[in-house]
């Protein structure tokens, strides 16, 4: 029952960030009250890096509540090559993979824009976008051939009907996927250091930093809920996998809490994000009217006789 009611959390939750995230992704870059903001398509790739784990989520949390009347039988076991193309897995698997990626992304981003703004502004307006598009498939093309890799040495055994990430994966994988992640998240968290002295020393020098400050504190800010959310649970998880590994499930929670919070963060601190949706859903709220308006006018006109 305790897993039941933590898997209509994982579909409550998942299916709020999905809605809260999908918006935000087609304001940022169908938007044309944005377009010229293109510092904030690197938020938008944060988005959808959420946005896939947020479906591997709720994928987890559906799958295990349709098969738990069967989770307390013995016989409830599944291979773990079959466990591995559930959807949830795989959901989870690139969105284990897509968050720390984007977070290294845009953290490097920001790297390059306080120390050399003039030549970050010029291929922010050119081709940072798309290299930055082609650094993030090179990267996860590279990490799921290195797990696929990984998968095929592993051993496949039964495993719960749950089909837990951790035991889908394997041991080998599963440590592979932890590693990437403490890796790109330890490297973001480094640079981000460096990221704050570069800004120390440019307002002591009296140049112009406040046009950095706003985005670079939303990264900071997303780069400490990695740290608490996901680096320091998968870093405590691959070093004592045997005591910490029965609360893998409340470590997954902590992911999810981790996109809800980067929602919040983009919302709260970006004016412009909230005028757009507000434009956007008035235009909308309007044209419905209109129609609404129109149809009632037509009916209205139409003969008595009729």
């Amino acid at each position: 029952m305790h897993e039941v009611a933590l898997m209509v959390f994982y579909v409550s939750e998942g299916t709020f960030v999905l809605l809260t995230n999908i918006p935000l992704i087609i304001v940022i870059y169908f938007s044309r009250y944005l377009r010229k903001q293109r510092y904030l398509t690197l938020l938008g790739g944060l988005c959808i890096a959420d946005t896939l784990n947020a479906v591997g989520y709720l994928f987890a949390g559906y799958y295990r509540i349709s098969v738990s009347e069967f989770a307390g039988n013995a016989s409830a076991v599944l291979p773990q090559s079959t466990c591995f193309f559930k959807p949830h897995v795989i959901g989870l698997y690139a969105g284990y993979q897509t968050t720390s990626i984007m977070t290294l992304l845009v953290t490097c981003e920001r790297v390059f824009a306080v120390f050399y703004p003039a030549k970050h502004m010029e291929l922010l307006n050119r081709q940072f976008v798309r290299m930055s598009i082609v650094a993030f498939v090179i990267v996860f093309i590279l990490g799921s051939l290195g797990g696929a890799s990984i998968l095929e040495q592993t051993q496949h055994e039964l495993i719960h009907i749950y089909c837990y990430v951790m035991a889908s994966l394997g041991s080998t994988l599963w440590s592979f996927l932890l590693l990437f992640r403490i890796f790109n998240i330890g490297i973001s968290v480094l640079l981000y250091l460096l990221i704050v002295w570069r800004v120390k020393q440019m307002s002591k020098t009296h140049h112009s930093a406040q046009r950095f400050s706003r985005v670079t504190i939303t990264i900071g800010l997303s780069i400490v809920s990695a740290l608490f959310c996901m680096l320091i649970p998968d870093l405590v998880m691959y070093l004592d996998p045997e005591h910490f590994g029965k609360y893998h499930m409340w470590s997954y929670l902590l992911g999810l809490n981790k996109s809800l919070l980067n929602t919040f963060v983009y919302m709260l601190r970006h004016e412009e994000i909230r005028k757009a949706l507000c434009r956007i859903i008035t235009n909308w709220s309007q044209c419905c009217t209109s129609t609404t308006s129109e149809s009632s006018v037509n009916n209205n006109n139409k003969p008595q006789w009729l």
